[in-house]
């Protein structure tokens, strides 16, 4: 006989009550129908009913109780009773006996609910009555004490047992799922053999004691045996799907990827493994940070539920156990009362870089027993894979943080705020993607002065205010050097958008304490919300960089919101930058002459060239704007190239007029830093025939200071005999101190400065002094922009030789300069020819 001991976590709901009743009320009819035949049974033993119940009493303690899965079953010795009774009582008698024997057993001994005795009570009724009937049917006037009584005894014991498999197959497809209750009946298939021999040893009781009563005694080692064999033979069924369930599990957890996912496979099949309600594991941080709690319990539906708890959590401890634990109620009432558990097992997880937590299963489903010693070693054999999972799920998720983050920050990186960005696009709600980006104004002055360590600890420190400004949901990300950004979530409102990067420029303002001085650094913002001609991550990078440039154009620390002009002049500049690279290749500029003349005479005595592009389309284009973008591409130094060619072509002609013609032709920085620009000067003055000593080459006072290659690059032309000026003196920071220092040959005081002659006497003071102090220092002095005559009186009672500006002239095509300026009778004044 089978008895199933518990149905699952659903027992009480409808479906088992009413089987449970249909198998009452079909069992009580069944028996009227049988014990109306009046027919006895009786046969060489005539047994009591009491006797048959101590033996049904007995047949169930002595039973083999197994699990399949979360389902409990007892596999007893009932046959043995059931032939006793079969062959030597009334029906009466089999079943009252039974009936209470059963009962008796199930209430005192197992301590079943209520409807899981009557349940199997109704089972054992059926079980009974359908013997009876079959043991009826086949005897047909035979003897029950017969080779035909025999068979037909086999017969009825065999009917009743499958009988009783399957009405417990259903009870557990109701209880449960139907696939479950096949699994639960394909199981139990042993149930009919063992049936079969129950019965065999019952029969050779009844013909024992129908001989020699006193022989019975002899039954008890066979009944020993059989219930010894039972025993092993299920133990080792139960080990070998233990073996093939923990080589299950090792494939389940191999296969998983991923954190969450290998902790929800390693829970999953723990809690299969161990027939658990509930399975946990508590992960130590790997680093700084806090301890994770992550369950799988009873309700499917909820799935796995994670959550931090204090390091002085019970479990905590258990990480540290070498061996398996039994958190037996007495010694882990803490942990299993916070957990709301009965009984439980923990181990250690612990792998090839240490120990990762801790494991624990709890609230076994078998109602026959709790944890043992058992389960314990093979938990200590189901640690070894969860540990190699786990490390792996850990390792996994670690290198997709390293892939998805900045090493130096924590921050995310690029490709993640791309992915975040595009996941945002794609939803079509760009809403929720308004993009701020943050450039560092001061980062290349903190490294080049404090050293790349001090550099590094400036970002980590912009990283922490950065995070501190933002709430939870939003995405802050370094995208490289010293530019950030941040991804708002939900908001698309300019007003709160502003109010953020207005929060991160004050955040950034306090001073930073770096290599033992305070620093203080600027940020410039740039904004881009919500605009349906972004339809790219690229869009919206490329947006929020043209804001931000234009914040650093406005004067820095600042924000701004891009706007779709901005757009606009984006474009037209990128064609002005393709204009001006086909230009330069077809060297399609033309070099104009504005003279430089002697204040005390009046006489020409230079002319400085400078560089005008006619565009086909737009016309004339201002050096203002082409010249700072060749600066910015190198274009600089190809067209630097080609008008120094001109010039140098142009002065040669013009000596032939005047041989004392001099000229000046500026250069800029990136020209000085070219490796090739000494050689290219000295054979270009060898092609044209110019002596050196005619050409001067200015450049700012910036560049001077500031760059040690241009600094180097001048003195090896002066070396060719060039001389070199000052351009634009008085615009830059430079002290009169160290122009001794310089190789210059004369300085070009800025149109600015010039402006300012006639509003005071402390600026004409000025004046006389930097002439003065030029003067002392052997230094000629050009006054630039002048474009009235009193100007022109002032420069040159202070002392200045040459002035240079629209009261002279503009600049003009060489064509013009020479009718103009070289070509008029010897004496005749310049400035008559300004206009």
């Amino acid at each position: 006989m089978v008895l199933p001991l518990r149905h699952g976590r659903t027992t009480a709901g409808r479906g088992p009550r009413i089987l449970t009743a249909l198998l009452v009320t079909g069992a009580a009819l069944l028996t009227v129908w049988l014990l109306s035949l009046h027919r006895s049974l009786a046969g060489d033993i005539a047994l009591p009913w009491w006797g048959l119940g101590i033996a049904y009493f007995l047949a169930t303690v002595a039973g083999v109780h197994v699990t399949v899965r979360n389902q409990a079953f007892t596999f007893t010795l009932s046959e043995v009773p059931l032939v006793l009774g079969l062959a030597g009582s009334s029906p009466s008698a089999l079943l009252a006996g039974g009936l209470i024997g059963t009962a008796v057993s199930l209430t005192l001994y197992r301590r079943q609910q209520p409807l899981k005795i009557v349940f199997n009570l109704a089972v054992f009724a059926i079980e009974a009555d359908v013997a009876m009937f079959v043991l009826n049917s086949l005897l047909a006037g035979h003897a029950v004490a017969s080779t035909i009584g025999w068979l037909a005894i086999l017969a009825a014991a065999v009917s009743a047992s499958t009988v009783g498999q399957l009405l417990t197959a259903l009870i557990v497809a109701v209880s449960t799922d139907a696939r479950r209750g096949r699994e639960v009946a394909g199981i139990l298939r042993f149930v009919v053999p063992a049936s079969v021999l129950n019965t065999l040893l019952g029969l050779t009781g009844v013909h024992v004691v129908g001989h020699d009563a006193q022989a019975a005694a002899l039954l008890v080692i066979p009944v020993a045996a059989l219930a010894i064999a039972y025993r092993g033979y299920l133990f080792e069924r139960h080990r070998h799907a233990q073996v093939r369930r923990l080589y299950d599990t090792s494939g389940a957890l191999h296969r998983s990827h991923g954190g969450d996912a290998s902790i929800t496979t390693l829970l999953s099949q723990a809690r299969e493994m161990f027939n658990a309600e509930v399975a946990e594991v508590v992960l130590l941080p790997t680093k700084q940070g806090d301890v994770r709690r992550c369950v799988l319990g009873p309700v499917e539906s909820a799935g796995l539920v994670t959550e931090t708890v204090a390091s002085s959590d019970p479990a905590v401890a258990l990480a540290t156990a070498r061996t398996p634990v039994l958190l037996d109620p007495a010694d882990h009432a803490g942990l299993l009362a916070a957990r709301g558990c009965r009984n439980g097992m923990a181990i250690s997880l612990t792998g090839e870089h240490g120990t990762a937590g801790a494991l624990i299963v709890a609230n076994r489903r078998d109602a026959v027993s709790a944890f043992g010693r058992d389960d314990l070693e093979l938990l200590e054999a189901f640690a070894g894979p969860a540990s190699v999972s786990l490390d792996n799920g850990r390792l996994e998720a670690e290198l997709e943080y390293r892939a998805s983050h900045d090493p130096l920050t924590g921050l995310a990186n690029r490709a993640l705020l791309a992915e975040r960005m595009q996941a945002a696009l794609d939803s079509g709600r760009q809403r929720t993607c308004t993009v701020l980006l943050l450039d560092v104004d001061d980062f290349k002055t903190v490294n080049d002065t404090l050293g790349h360590p001090a550099g590094d600890q400036l970002l980590i420190g912009i990283a922490e205010r950065l995070t501190s400004c933002l709430r939870p949901a939003d995405l802050a990300a370094r995208l490289g050097g010293d530019e950030f950004a941040v991804m708002l979530a939900s908001s698309s409102d300019t007003d709160g958008a502003v109010a953020v990067a207005e929060r991160i420029l004050d955040a950034l303002r306090a001073p930073f304490h770096l290599s033992g001085c305070d620093v203080t650094i600027r940020g410039s913002i740039g904004i881009v919300g919500d605009n349906p001609s972004i339809v790219t991550v690229d869009d919206l990078l490329s947006s929020a960089d043209l804001a931000m440039y234009r914040a650093k154009a406005q004067g820095k620390n600042r924000c701004v919101v891009f706007q779709p002009v901005m757009q606009v002049e984006v474009m037209a500049r990128h064609q002005l930058r393709v204009d001006l690279e086909r230009a330069v290749s077809d060297e399609a500029f033309q070099v104009h002459y504005q003279p430089i003349i002697d204040l005390d005479t009046g006489r020409i005595t230079a002319a400085e060239a400078l560089v005008r592009w006619s565009h086909p389309d737009r016309g004339s284009i201002s050096p203002d704007e082409f010249i700072p973008l060749a600066e910015e591409t190198g274009l600089i130094v190809p067209l630097g190239r080609i008008v120094l060619e001109q010039a140098c072509r142009q002065l040669a002609v013009w000596q032939r007029t005047d041989p004392r013609m001099q000229l000046s032709v500026n250069l800029s920085g990136r020209q000085l830093q070219h490796p090739g620009l000494v050689d290219e000067v000295a054979s270009t003055f060898a092609r044209h025939g110019i002596n050196a000593c005619y050409v001067t080459l200015e450049v700012t006072e910036r560049v001077m200071v500031d760059d040690q290659l241009a600094l180097d690059a001048l003195r090896r032309l002066r070396g060719l005999g060039v001389k070199i000026a000052v351009d634009d003196f008085g615009t830059g920071y430079s002290s009169l101190s160290i122009l001794r220092d310089l190789p210059i040959d004369s300085l070009k005081i800025a149109k600015p400065f010039v402006d300012r002659l006639a509003r005071s006497d402390d600026d004409r003071a000025l004046a006389a002094t930097i002439v003065g102090l030029a003067s002392s220092l052997r230094l000629d002095t050009v006054a630039e922009g002048i474009e009235r005559p009193d100007q022109a009186d002032i420069m040159r009672d202070a002392g200045c030789r040459g002035g240079q500006g629209f009261l002279f002239s503009r600049a003009i095509p060489a064509e013009e300069f020479l009718e103009r300026i070289l070509l008029p009778p010897a004496g005749a004044p310049v400035i008559s020819l300004a206009g």
